[in-house]
């Protein structure tokens, strides 16, 4: 067992490791009045900032190590969802100008999942971040008839499939699978006369399907992180 340390406070957690052996999280400060995200890697434990504010959490580690989670802005006025990697913590915005917003996972490829909510408490919306952005709310790939709300990106993998957290017609909280579907093979099962067409890139389709045991045990790390309690909390 290794002591990853602190950023000077007396509470630090992890919360992603990578093959690579690098470690991220969340450490308070000295003096334990707010926390910073950190990533640990060869005995060293870097602050990797915020976005001009006093508060960053780090909630998901990728195989390039790049960390993912959510750091407020400038005089803490906003909480953002961030990727930070090679030193360099990138905003990623917000959905239809939300207050908040806040990633939990991220892969390799940096496309990265989570939430966007528009005061910091209320209902959130489920979101997909590739390619300098900007954010896809991924309830657009719902039936819009269909009563789902996909309320949070949990997981996603190597190969783009999105775990999520959502809720039914009736209320209840049920677990879903985004998985990329080519296009073209979906419309030539439907008219398979017709042929192919020009490649198209793929798009998620909904599956109310149970979680891949990866899936779910992120899930679980990442919702036990949530209850531990920092120096600092969130603006409101």
């Amino acid at each position: 067992m290794v002591d990853l340390g602190t950023l000077g406070g007396v509470f630090g957690t992890a919360s992603g490791l990578n093959n690579r052996g690098q470690v991220a999280g969340t450490s308070d400060l000295a003096g334990d009045q707010t926390a910073h995200a950190f990533l640990w890697q060869r005995g060293m434990l870097r602050d990797l900032g915020t976005l001009g504010g006093t508060l960053s959490s780090g909630n998901w580690l990728d195989e390039a190590g790049g960390v993912v989670g959510g750091a407020t802005t400038e005089n803490d006025q906003l909480l953002r969802a961030f990727r930070s990697i090679h030193g360099r913590m990138t905003n990623l915005g917000s959905l239809n100008g939300d207050q908040c917003s806040v990633a939990f996972g991220g892969n390799s490829k940096g496309q990265v999942v989570g939430n966007s909510l528009s005061d910091c408490d209320h209902e959130t919306h489920a979101f997909l971040w590739e390619n300098g952005g900007p954010m896809v709310d991924l309830n657009s790939f719902v039936p819009p008839d269909s009563g789902i709300l996909l309320r949070e990106g949990v997981f996603i993998n190597e190969r783009g499939e999105i775990a999520v957290s959502g809720r039914v017609a009736n209320g209840d909280d049920h677990a879903f699978v985004l998985v990329p579907v080519d296009e073209d093979s979906v419309e030539n099962q439907i008219n398979p006369s017709q042929g192919g067409s020009e490649p198209s890139q793929p798009s998620p389709s909904v599956i109310n399907a149970p979680l891949a045991p990866e899936a779910v045990a992120a899930f679980a790390k990442r919702s036990a992180h949530r209850s531990l309690s920092f120096g600092a909390k969130p603006p409101k």
